[in-house]
């Protein structure tokens, strides 16, 4: 097997576990004991072999220090890399563009490593909607087909009964419902949306269609989930919670967001500042001035409608007949770890509707 390049991401945890992005997309777990290289963050490393964890999870058996470049090389300056690269990113053509006027985005002071690309970063950074739930949560709370919500036992669908899981046959737990009203400026005319998802079979298959039921719906029948126990989500059972929409807002992607892209679209200033395509001779001060504006004007992740995706393992976007799909919505809810459930749609006709979980 050829040896794989990747970056170190953020410091080992109290375990002595961390990540590595590797230069293909893909995220790697790896122990200290694998290391012959100190790990810290940012540090290029070299990756003989991958194999399957626990859960699935892929893990480093070795890790050593990234070779030096071939002799009469050099890593290129910040200023050659800009020069090289009039993109920053492909944000705006992966991302919905809704009927909403947003307020002006809160924007840092940009610093100057971002000269080159700041009329794009300003006119591409996508329009969100945030998703809250009550904290604590909602004791006693009887939604309607216009309502908004997520968890329990109650969903508006076109169908009497609730559905199943095609792998193990039981009730799907419900993650979250969305009005017709709140999705209408993104998606006019599709309706309200259900999204459902089997933990118990959904975390060793997250994209396949059998273990989630994700779909417009127009909710003609009030239905009731089956009585269940127990569920193989990372939340405890809840009743169901009202979901509040926050004013529209304009965010920046996050730092990850663009380091996973990169693996996709390698010819972008972003591409070559987050390391997948080329290393910068001044990268440290340059990329940590990039990655702390980037984190200020992104405020974080979070359950949202619209925006780019907050990857937590690697960008994957999914596609259909017309190319890749756009999110419509990211959720959490406490039920997927770190992860998040995406929902993709088309903006082409298509009337697919996918859906990718990490955990």
């Amino acid at each position: 097997m050829a040896d794989r390049f990747g970056t170190i991401l953020g410091d080992v945890d109290r375990d002595g576990l961390g990540w590595i992005a590797l230069d293909d997309g893909t995220r790697v777990r790896f122990g200290n004991t694998s290391c012959e290289v100190l790990p810290v963050a940012g540090l290029r490393v070299r990756v003989p072999a991958v194999v399957a964890g626990w859960r699935g999870v892929l893990k480093a058996t070795k890790v050593f220090p990234a070779e030096a470049l071939p002799p009469g090389e050099r890593e290129p300056t910040w200023d050659e890399v800009a020069a090289r690269h009039a993109t920053w990113s492909d944000v705006a053509n992966v991302t919905l563009v809704p009927a909403l006027t947003a307020r002006p985005p809160i924007i840092p002071s940009m610093p100057a490593e971002l000269a080159p690309w700041f009329a794009e970063l300003e006119a591409t950074l996508p329009t969100v909607v945030a998703l809250g739930w009550p904290r604590p949560a909602a004791t006693a709370f009887s939604p309607a087909v216009t309502d908004d919500f997520a968890h329990g036992s109650v969903a508006f669908l076109d169908e009497a009964t609730w559905p199943a899981c095609a792998v193990c046959a039981r009730p799907f737990e419900l993650c979250l419902q969305l009005s017709a009203a709140a999705l209408a400026p993104w998606v006019p005319g599709r309706g309200g949306l259900v999204a459902m998802f089997c933990f118990h079979c959904g975390v060793a298959q997250p994209e396949a269609a059998a273990v989630a039921y994700v779909r417009f719906v127009r909710g003609d029948h009030a239905v009731r989930r089956p009585p269940v126990t127990e569920t193989a989500s990372s939340s405890p059972l809840r009743s169901t919670q009202p979901l509040t929409l926050a004013a529209p807002s304009r965010r920046a992607p996050s730092t990850m967001w663009y380091r996973y892209r990169s693996a996709t679209v390698p010819d972008t200033g972003s591409a070559a500042v987050f390391g997948f395509a080329e290393t910068l001779a001044d990268e440290d001060d340059c990329v940590a001035a990039v990655e702390d504006w980037l984190d200020a004007t992104a405020r974080g992740g979070g359950d949202l409608v619209g925006g780019a995706p907050s990857w937590d393992q690697a960008d994957a976007t999914p596609s259909c007949a017309h190319g890749e799909m756009r999110q419509l919505c990211q959720y959490g809810g406490g039920q997927f770890l770190d992860g998040m459930l995406h929902v993709f749609v088309c903006t082409s006709g298509c009337p697919d509707v996918r859906h990718v979980a990490e955990f």
